[in-house]
């Protein structure tokens, strides 16, 4: 007779970054009868999120932490990770616009007292409940703010809220793609204003009957930085080959086999492509060439981040915050700055202060081209003009990040979707280029995609 059984298994997962190893550490946790093969062109398991030691100074070469989420505080949990909530200031961050920085508003409210708006506009911004209509089509992040609160408000808010997530264009991005829950939360509420009146008052009930304080939302790291993660999940995994690309996939059998460098072939009955989209565009073009030709449409933009330590007594300015993102036209190329060594005290040694500048995006996204003496004479021009730092940096370290950011530019769903319902069974995508640009949602979708890849049943004969 047929039965449905699930048989041990052979899956290669192409790629060792968070999504890659954390859907390897998933499937081994669930079926340690399987085999899970992890391979990395690289020298070094970890991708993009990694942590340096230069000069005594400790920094995350791309993310420099999460905020906290139950699917990544589970995670921290099971592999035994202590997280470290960054100091109070992280929750205050600044514009630099007109001159000068101008403090975030940290609730609706403070909107009142913010100097970039003005009373007319502000009142625009209150009115929102009763103006903003329902918008059932997708649209960019720009256009949903304008929508709901004036073209002014989205100006000055929508555009660096986009820069400081991926680099791109607020007009040109997708709200769907990239910012899905207020979306959600315009859906179920109607107004944002609303929305977030009553998740602040549901908190404070939920508080009120458990005695605890509403946990905060401030941003989380892990001693050592980010790369911690990564290092430590590498750690749990017995199969990583590093050194190791893959050029090709094939349709073998019941399965795939992979196509190696210097001619080695592995075969897997499933395969997983954390690679970023234009790179697994090349991989499954054999298999699936729809697939390949959807994701050859999601754009990169180049990011470049330098690491910066100084005296303490070089930079006038209190640094009492997060950091500060730029609008387009103030006469300031890089994107932003992140206070590092004010979130974490633990980054810097004694009397010191850490920096990390942001440049590149859609404003300069060929940016890892420039020569490094450019770029560096770029950063402390933007460092004087918005911090007062005439000082030269005691330590510079230079991380470029060619085609470092997938663009969710409006179209991004349906072109993941295409993509994905175009790959043979066993075939899988996962990683920042489909659904979510930051830690949490790579995570979770990553997590996801294991259990999906469980559930799949294979069909033998007893």
């Amino acid at each position: 007779m047929t039965e449905t059984q699930h048989t041990t298994q052979h899956i290669a997962i192409i790629g060792a970054g968070v999504a890659g190893l954390t859907c390897a550490y998933q499937l081994t946790q669930q079926h340690p009868d399987w085999q899970v093969t992890v391979l990395e062109q690289s020298p070094h398991p970890g991708g993009n999120i990694r942590a340096v030691t230069h000069e005594g100074y400790t920094f995350d070469l791309a993310a420099n932490g999460v905020l906290p989420a139950p699917d990544t505080l589970a995670l921290f949990a099971d592999l035994g990770l202590s997280a470290e909530a960054a100091a109070d200031t992280a929750k205050r961050r600044f514009i630099f616009k007109d001159g000068g920085l101008h403090a975030l508003p940290e609730s609706p409210w403070g909107l009142l007292a913010f100097p970039l708006l003005l009373p007319s506009e502000k009142v625009r911004v209150l009115l929102e409940p009763w103006l903003a209509k329902q918008h059932p089509q997708e649209e960019s992040v720009h256009g949903f703010v304008a929508r709901h609160f004036g073209q002014t408000f989205a100006d000055v808010f929508a555009e660096p809220f986009v820069l400081g997530v991926s680099g791109g264009d607020a007009k040109k991005t997708s709200l769907d793609a990239l910012f899905p829950r207020m979306r959600q939360l315009e859906h179920k509420h109607g107004s944002l204003l609303k929305g977030m009146i009553t998740m602040q008052r549901a908190a404070k009930k939920r508080a009120q009957q458990t005695g605890k304080a509403p946990p905060k939302r401030r941003l989380m790291s892990l001693p050592g930085g980010m790369g911690t993660l990564t290092k430590t999940l590498a750690e749990r995994l017995p199969h990583i080959r590093c050194n190791t690309g893959v050029t090709q996939i094939h349709k073998h059998q019941d399965g795939f086999r992979l196509q190696l460098q210097h001619g080695e072939t592995l075969d897997a009955d499933q395969v997983v492509v954390t690679a970023p989209a234009h790179a697994a565009a090349s991989l499954v073009q054999n298999v699936a060439a729809e697939a390949a030709a959807a994701l050859r449409e999601i754009p990169f933009v180049d990011m470049r981040v330098l690491a910066l330590g100084f005296d303490r007594i070089d930079v006038p300015h209190a640094l009492d915050g997060f950091g500060f993102l730029v609008p387009d036209g103030q006469s300031v190329d890089s994107l932003g700055v992140l206070f590092t060594s004010s979130l974490f005290q633990d980054r810097t040694p004694k009397g010191k202060v850490l920096l990390r500048v942001i440049t590149g995006g859609h404003r300069q996204a060929d940016i890892c081209t420039y020569p490094f003496a450019d770029v560096l004479a770029m950063v402390r021009r933007d460092l004087e003009r918005t911090l007062g730092i005439t000082a030269a940096p005691e330590m510079v370290y230079d991380i470029p990040w060619p085609n470092g950011i997938p663009q969710y530019l409006l179209g991004h769903t349906n072109r993941v979707t295409q993509a994905e319902q175009a790959l043979p069974e066993g075939l899988w995508l996962a990683g920042n280029s489909y659904h979510g640009l930051g830690v949490n949602d790579t995570l979770q979708h990553a997590q996801h995609l294991a259990q999906t890849m469980t559930a799949r049943p294979r069909a033998t004969l007893v």
